[in-house]
């Protein structure tokens, strides 16, 4: 009897490999075979793992179970938009299905004897050259009559994934017939050369420089004025000028060697200069044997004059009430500082007793010498004078202007940027620009915004880096901010992940800190709204447009006898007396913060100003955007209540938002859609505006 060997028996998972389609990561019986991840798939039957179809890849490689990502779709129809010698704009259209959180990038070649060169470090791209939120870029710097290739990627934030690049080319045009002219080098001090040259027509014009040692590293600035101040690090550079007229760029110069060496050495150059050194300082040592005795006797009967004067004003004031001795009257301004309050009262701590004691207040309350305290520039005699105690003067050699981003009633918005001696980059800032011809009202109405913001210092504040005064055109210089007004940038980006509710209150706190910083000044607004905040790239908002001379929507504004109000941003008590406080700014912010959380929505949208006022008057306020925080609304409310001693502080505001954002749990319960209630005592609204925009009935 013949035995026969034992047959194990097998069971189904291991006789049964894993089908085409399927995997299972480990050999066990107890494991079942998975499908494949999204975009992935498997070659043979019995896989350990799933391949990524092509185009797919895994951030984590480790991970068999996650799912395969795409690369981003590429841009389509990438076009020049706009060409000249010197700069192109370039545009291109989103694909149709594309995520939240994508941005582009920009990459810049150009051709040299048919090969492809990076494009040099000058060039300059607005808004950016990475990270680009809009469908458009502006390059500029660029070289006339020369072929230039770009790329244009997409790039997913979330997982760094780029597409693929879509490839433009294009030549610059050809320069205009016509070269700057009589070029001169002059030595100012032990390491400053001033380059100087004819006009000749040109109203802009660019140098290039680079040390003769390094011609990787190059420097364009643009100027408004035939001549550039060198600060030399090094004995020896080379530079190139090219000048702009109304028909375009012309050529550059041919490379000009600057050597400190030759300059010095320059006899003839050294010994004029010299010579009408000398010939000065004779001149002047003459007037001043003449004239020194005659102003020493001026200036002993001026000091005379000066302390009678001030003895018998001292005696006066004594016989005067004190408010006669004041300089200042606020009457005409009607803006009372600090709040409102004309009186101080104390509410008896027991309820039952309702009296009301008054507090008696000095008349001139003490200032803490650690508070600093806004002064009105409109208060001084000579308005120039704010000007240069409240800003900086700068040198408009230092200042390159890029591009002009917009315009106004004063005259072009710029973006450039400014060289500062003690810093290694150039700092981007705005500059606005007094158009020509302006008067003299004009001119002390464009710089007394400068006199008002150069005594701001917090970073929730648009910063001054400073002006030019002593120079045409007469320039305010501030910090850029790159992603523009707060009420454009929201528009553009409605449906944007990135701007969740915890995002918006970020924003929002940052907005209230800045009011808190100009209310503890003591200075009050009376502008506020989202097309006066500007939001830089990390999305930090600073409070801005401090002219009191505003351009204000003929829509939105209502005429009085004292001048235009925002009417749909400012406080009931505003329109009614012209009084304006730190409370109506808080009305304000409550009106702003509405138009955040609604992403740019007009208030009260297509309503007249007479329908709003009425409105308001009979307690209807407006309704909680879609998707609006139950506490972000409440906290809007407050700042709409008619007794402007009843709502909050900026102080206050910030906390609270503070809190919203350490706790984002209380940003998830919504506020309730709240539609008009009709009321028997008050005017029907419901014809002022559709479902949509109801309001709400205080």
């Amino acid at each position: 009897m013949s035995i026969q060997p034992l047959q194990r028996k097998k069971s189904k998972e291991t006789t049964d490999a894993c089908s085409i389609g399927t995997y299972k990561s480990t050999i066990s019986n107890n494991q079942r075979c998975e499908p494949c991840p999204l975009n992935s798939y498997t070659k043979d039957k019995g896989a350990s793992s799933c391949l990524c179809n092509d185009g797919f890849f895994r951030l984590n490689t480790s991970l068999s179970k996650s799912a395969c990502i795409g690369s981003p779709i590429e841009p389509q129809n990438v076009t020049v938009d706009d060409i000249d010698q010197a700069s192109v704009k370039i545009s291109w259209k989103q694909p149709i299905e594309t995520s939240n959180d994508i941005v582009y990038r920009i990459e810049c070649n150009h051709l040299i004897e048919g090969r492809s060169v990076p494009c040099e470090s000058y060039i300059s791209y607005y808004p950016n050259r990475t990270f680009i939120n809009s469908t458009s870029v502006q390059i500029l710097g660029l070289d006339a009559d020369t072929n230039y290739n770009v790329e244009v990627y997409a790039e997913q934030l979330s997982t760094h994934l780029l597409s693929k690049s879509v490839d433009l080319s294009f030549t610059t045009k050809r320069p205009i017939p016509k070269l700057i002219r009589d070029i001169n080098v002059r030595r100012i001090s032990l390491n400053t050369i001033l380059i100087t040259w004819s006009s000749n027509d040109f109203d802009l014009y660019q140098i290039r420089y680079w040390p003769f040692i390094d011609e990787h590293h190059k420097s364009l600035v643009t100027l408004l004025h035939n001549n550039f101040t060198l600060i030399t690090t090094s004995d020896n550079y080379k530079f190139q000028l090219r000048g702009r007229t109304r028909f375009g760029w012309s050529l550059y110069t041919h490379e000009k060697v600057l050597s400190l060496s030759s300059i010095l050495s320059d006899e003839h150059f050294l010994t004029s200069a010299k010579l009408t050194n000398m010939s000065a300082k004779i001149t002047e040592n003459k007037n001043i044997l003449l004239v020194g005795p005659l102003i020493i006797l001026i200036l002993l009967v001026t000091v005379i004059i000066l302390a009678i004067v001030y003895s018998k004003k001292k005696r006066s004031c004594r016989l005067k009430t004190a408010s006669d001795c004041e300089s200042l009257d606020y009457q005409k301004r009607q803006v009372i500082t600090g709040g409102y309050r004309p009186m101080l009262l104390r509410y008896s701590s027991n309820p039952a007793n309702k009296s009301i004691t008054q507090w008696s207040a000095p008349l001139w309350p003490p200032i803490p010498t650690t508070a600093k305290t806004y002064i009105d520039p409109h208060t001084y005699e000579d308005p120039t004078k704010a000007v240069k105690d409240f800003s900086r003067e700068l040198d408009p050699n230092l200042i390159v202007i890029e591009s002009v981003i917009g315009g106004g009633e004063f005259g072009d918005v710029c973006r450039g940027r400014l060289r500062k001696p003690n810093l290694l980059k150039d700092v981007p800032v705005a500059i606005k620009t007094l158009k020509q011809g302006a008067t003299e009202k004009t001119r002390l109405d464009f710089l007394s915004e400068a006199s008002i913001m150069g005594q701001f210092d917090d970073e929730n504040v648009i910063y001054l880096e400073g002006v030019v005064t002593k120079h045409h055109p007469i320039m305010i210089v501030t910090e850029y901010m790159e992603n523009g007004s707060l009420d454009a940038y929201l528009r553009t980006n409605e449906g944007n992940k990135l701007l969740d509710a915890l995002q918006l209150t970020r924003m929002l706190r940052g907005i209230a800190s800045g009011m808190r910083y100009l209310s503890d000044m003591k200075y009050v607004h009376r502008d506020l709204a989202a097309r006066n905040i500007l939001v830089n790239k990390d999305l930090v908002c600073k409070v801005a447009d401090f002219g009191l001379s505003r351009e204000i929507d003929e829509g939105d504004s209502y005429t009085t006898k004292g001048g235009k109000i925002p009417i749909r941003w400012t406080a009931i008590e505003a329109i009614d007396y012209r009084k304006f406080t730190s409370a109506s700014d808080v009305w304000s912010f409550g009106v702003l913060s509405w138009e955040v959380l609604s992403f740019g929505e007009r208030p009260f949208w297509n309503w007249s100003n007479q329908d709003v006022i009425k409105a308001i008057k009979n307690y209807y306020r407006l309704p909680p955007p879609m998707g609006c925080p139950d506490v972000l609304y409440r906290l809007m409310l407050a700042c709409w209540n008619e007794d402007y001693l009843q709502r909050p502080k900026f102080a206050e505001i910030v906390q609270q938002l503070t809190q919203f954002i350490q706790i984002p749990s209380r940003l998830v319960p919504l506020a309730k859609q709240r539609f008009l209630i009709d009321h028997p005592d008050h005017p029907d609204f419901t014809q002022m505006a559709s479902i949509n925009n109801s309001v709400t009935i205080v």
